[in-house]
């Protein structure tokens, strides 16, 4: 199933800001979040939190990656065993 919010398709680019991505049977779990330099590069820009948050499906594995500054930065589906 294709991750969506708010009922549309998720897209790279789309502004998703604090929303939660859904995909299967429902949101998805806050993965993780890391440190980036591509929406935040040198630190005094006021653009962006400089953090990239992960969003994955525990039923298919699917993978959202936000950036900083709450756009859709990567969508990876899940690699087969």
């Amino acid at each position: 199933m294709e991750p969506t919010i708010y009922g549309m398709m998720l897209d790279l680019g789309m502004e998703i800001e604090d929303g939660t991505p859904d995909c299967c049977y429902g949101p998805m779990q806050k993965k993780g979040q890391e440190a980036c330099t591509c929406c935040r590069p040198d630190g005094t820009d006021g653009a962006g939190t400089g953090i990239h948050t992960e969003y994955a499906c525990d039923d298919c594995g699917t993978v959202v990656e936000v950036d900083g500054l709450g756009l859709v930065f990567d969508i990876r589906e899940a690699q087969q065993a």
